[in-house]
């Protein structure tokens, strides 16, 4: 994977906080990609989709489009009942962390989401957040990682045996947890 060295600690009480530096992947190599094949096969035990995204972020501080409030995970689990009301206007990309079951976690940044190789990306953060809320119910695993023409990663999102979800991924931070989010 290719990555860039970011400076800085990552806050909101999420793994990993206090850490002085991290690598923020954009395209997968060899090398790590037989490392994010170790994780095949493991439960996804916790989601959550951000409210804003580090997109949209930048683009407010570029001054291209009017600062956003500050974002906060909504969590999704699959003993939750309800998703809050979203902004239907949000493009087809969002930010999502991803827990895996043996404590190790994605941060996700420009997701897209797609139901099946063939069809369109989700339109929105809404559709992408109940799309994966549904498939959390569904006690899904990580089936599949693969890399697209542009060897940006692919994250395939299966529930029993069969592909679920595919999250092509803009850029993706891997780290550890120790307790899930509440």
């Amino acid at each position: 994977m290719s990555g860039t060295k970011r400076s800085g600690s990552q806050g909101g009480g999420q793994a990993g906080a206090g850490k002085d530096e991290f690598l923020f992947y954009t395209s997968v190599d060899d090398e790590h990609y037989d490392e994010l094949q170790t994780l095949l096969g493991q439960k996804i035990v916790f989601g959550a989709v951000w409210e804003d995204s580090l997109a949209d972020a930048l683009a407010a501080r570029s001054g291209e489009r009017p600062p956003r409030p500050a974002p906060e995970p909504a969590p999704i689990n699959a003993g939750d009942d309800e998703l809050e009301e979203l902004d239907e206007d949000d493009g087809p990309t969002c930010d999502m962390d991803l827990y895996l079951e043996d404590g190790v976690y994605f941060e996700l940044y420009s997701v897209a989401a797609y139901e099946s190789l063939d069809a369109e990306p989700l339109p929105n953060r809404a559709a992408i957040e109940a799309a994966l809320h549904a498939l959390l119910q569904r006690q899904p695993s990580l089936g599949d990682v693969a890399v697209d023409e542009d060897d940006s990663l692919v994250l395939v999102l299966h529930a029993g045996p069969k592909p679920a979800l595919y999250l092509a991924v803009g850029g993706w931070v891997l780290e550890e947890w120790d307790e899930l989010p509440v």
